[in-house]
């Protein structure tokens, strides 16, 4: 759109035109020029010509702001999505702990057992050793299970980061879907639900998710031997040490539980006392070295080349004049 305006004043007439909101903004995208300091480097030098230095320096300050919020709010999404991940199972898991307590409670009740311990220090030692793999494997498997379950449920959002799993495949495909998904929301607002490259990443999405659940129950596969493993070697030895009476084995067991219980519990809350303060301050995705300055020298027109241009013709021309009238004067 194109409107002529008349100064009254100098009896002149100005031009204002007006483009569109997507001609403008590729223009601009055409105008920038990004160069790398380096092979290596991870700087990136931002240039522009443009006529109006005040609007080409706030241009380039809005986009480098604007691409920091962005990284900012990414992870700022990586880090709710935990919050509400912990939150919904701590009521879980506290209910878990409070069966588990009464369980316990009852049970030593019926059978009159106020304490627990070992014939022998071998006993002990060798029975805490098994105590602990255990508990560390239980602990994991719960955890896996928890995940699997709100992955299961999860529609194209966030997943849940350092939650202590002990696999770095899985929180490596964690790591990397959640990037993936931030790309999924962006192209969801900027290229629409129809078009292609937003069905690619949606079922890049797809996959993904279907790769970590496969991961998952490996991992799980894993983690289910290795407790049978240790459960068989830990009958095997208490085999040896038939006088332990067969209650205080079941005691022992629903203290095991319990302890998984409470470590995940705690665990749980930690991470999200980590995820919250890690909310309250993220860090900047970029560091600004330098802002948008323009340079002291116009870029366009080049003066000294001007001036040059402008001896030259000024000789040439007469030189060309006068030599055309010698070349075409046929007057004897």
């Amino acid at each position: 759109l194109t409107l002529g305006l008349k100064d009254s004043n100098k009896d002149k007439l100005k031009i204002i035109k007006f483009n569109s909101f997507e001609l403008t903004v590729q223009k601009f995208i055409d105008l920038i020029d990004e160069t790398p300091y380096g092979v290596e480097s991870d700087q990136i030098d931002l240039k522009m010509e443009y006529p109006n230095t005040i609007l080409g320096e706030e241009y380039l300050n809005t986009l480098a702001e604007n691409f920091n919020k962005d990284g900012v709010n990414d992870r700022q999404k990586e880090y709710k999505s935990t919050i509400e991940f912990v939150d919904n199972r701590s009521d879980f898991l506290r209910i878990e702990l409070e069966k588990i307590e009464s369980q316990k409670q009852n049970f030593k009740k019926s059978n009159n057992l106020t304490d627990i311990s070992f014939d022998a220090d071998a006993v002990i030692s060798q029975q805490f050793i098994y105590n602990s793999e255990l508990f560390d494997a239980e602990s994991q498997l719960e955890l896996i299970k928890i995940l699997k379950d709100e992955i299961k449920n999860s529609d194209y959002k966030y997943m849940p980061i350092d939650l202590g799993i002990e696999n770095s495949n899985v929180n490596q495909l964690i790591n990397e879907y959640n990037i993936l998904v931030a790309e999924y929301e962006k192209l969801k607002v900027n290229a629409g639900p129809n078009s292609t490259i937003f069905k690619v990443t949606q079922e890049q999405v797809n996959e993904f998710s279907r790769n970590i659940l496969s991961s998952i129950e490996n991992y799980e596969n894993i983690l289910k031997s290795k407790i049978s493993t240790i459960s068989q070697k830990e009958m095997e030895y208490l085999e040896k040490y038939s006088d332990l009476p067969s209650k205080e084995r079941i005691l022992r067991s629903i203290d095991r539980e319990l302890q998984v219980k409470e470590s995940l519990f705690v665990l749980l809350l930690q991470k999200r006392e980590e995820a919250a303060i890690n909310l309250a301050v993220v860090k900047p995705a970029i560091k600004i070295i330098d802002f948008a300055r323009s340079s002291i020298k116009p870029v366009y027109p080049n003066k000294i080349l001007l001036i040059a241009l402008s001896v030259i013709i000024g000789f040439i021309i007469p030189f060309l004049m006068i030599y055309f009238w010698i070349l075409f004067d046929d007057k004897i």
